[in-house]
This record gives C-alpha cells, structure tokens and sequence, in this order.
C-alpha cells in the first residue's frame, strides 16, 4: 500500500499501480486536482480541491473509494469517465459547474453527498445501474441531472432550492422515491423525445392507405366489367 503525504497544491496524475491512500491533500489551481487513469482499490479521503478544472478525475477505474472530500469552485468537482463500482460518499461539492459527474459510467454509489450551489449538483451522461441515496442537493441549478441513463435509483435524497430538483432526459427505468423536495421551481422535470410517428399519425396513415386501395379496387373492377361488355357485343 502506497500513502501519498499530504502537501500544498500538489497534482497526483496518472497514478496506474492499485491500494493507494490519497490522504488529507490540498489540490488548487491545477488543471487536474487529483487524477487517476486506470487504476483500482484506491482511497481519496479528506482531500480539498479547489479552484481546478477538475477537483478529482478517475478515468477508466474500478473499486475506489472517493469520501470526505471539499470540492470547490472547479469546472468539474469531482468527474468519472468509463469507471464502475466505484464509491462516491460523503463529499461535499460547493461552487462548482457541475459538483459530481459521471459520464459512462456505471454500477456507482453515490450516497451522503452534499452538492450545493453549483450548476449541476450530481449529473450523470450515459451511465447505467448507478444508485444516487441519501445525497443533498441544495440551491443548484439543476439538483440532480440524468441525461440518456437507464436503470438508476434515486432515492432519499433531499433536494432543496433547487432551478430543477430531478432533471430526467431519455432515461428509462429510473426509480424515483422516497425523495424529500422543498422550494425547487420544479421538482422533477421529464423531457422526452417527441415519436416521430405517434398512434394517431399511423393510424391515419393506415387509413389512407386503405382508402387508396379500395378506391384502386373500384376502378380496377370497374375497367375490367367494362372490357368484359364490349367483348360481348356482336362485331
């Protein structure tokens, strides 16, 4: 087991080996606050990172555990990409873009958060099977925010103050229960892609086309009794 020291304004990139604790960091005014690239079974615990592009980024990660940690005013707080089965518990993202995000990413926790202040409090793109329990999400635009995401639980959350509690764009299977909403100018906002063809449209389209056809069987009868008659008149 590796333990990284804490020290100030460090940048931890592109670590690859497996059971490091990442302890106790301030990470500030860096591209990248903390980062990992395929790596598994870390700890990132009791960190700030602050004033980053991205507070903490896992890329491509398995099985870490990501908590107690104070993001603050980066683009991204804390940002998964193409990661699974990974912890996200008991942080707290204040002032950023967007406080937690995954992209891609599929079979996390993200439980007893805090997002609070930013554009997106916990945002999810593409991303499966995920469970989103028992966060706070307070004074954000967007409280909690799915976009193309099928089979995700949101459950027990309180969203508070928010633009938009639940934002829920082409997701199907979504649980959404036991929620606490107080004070949102919406509290769950569904948008769905409009059928190109809708029932009423096929069925009139089918009903068209049926005229057609009976009408095209009328004249076609009617051409054929008339060949008939004058093939029976005497020449």
């Amino acid at each position: 087991m590796t333990t990284i020291p804490a020290y100030f304004n460090i940048l931890i990139t592109t670590i690859k080996p497996i059971n490091n604790d990442i302890v106790d960091n301030t990470a500030s005014n860096n591209e990248y606050g903390i980062r990992l690239d395929n790596s598994n079974n870390n700890d990132i615990v009791d960190n700030m990172a602050n004033n980053n592009l991205y507070g903490i980024y896992l890329d491509s990660c398995f099985d870490n555990e990501i908590s107690g940690n104070i993001i603050a005013n980066n683009d991204y707080g804390i940002s998964l990409y193409y990661s699974y089965t990974n912890d996200i518990v008991n942080n707290t993202a204040i002032n950023n873009e967007y406080g937690i995000y995954l992209y891609y990413s599929h079979t996390n926790d993200i439980v007893n958060n805090t997002a609070s202040n930013n554009d997106y409090g916990i945002s999810l793109n593409y991303s499966y099977t995920n469970d989103i329990v028992n966060n706070t999400a307070s004074s954000n635009e967007y409280g909690i925010y799915l976009d193309n995401n099928d089979y995700n639980d949101i459950v027990n959350n309180t969203i508070t103050y928010n633009n938009v509690g639940i934002y829920l764009s082409n997701c199907n299977s979504t649980e959404i229960s036991n929620n606490y909403f107080s004070g949102n100018g919406v509290d769950i906002q569904k948008l769905e892609v409009d059928d190109p063809f809708p029932i009423e449209v096929v069925l009139l389209i089918v009903l068209v086309i049926s005229i057609i056809i009976i009408i095209a069987g009328m004249i076609i009868s009617k051409r054929r009794r008339a060949r008939a008659e004058i093939q029976r008149v005497p020449k």
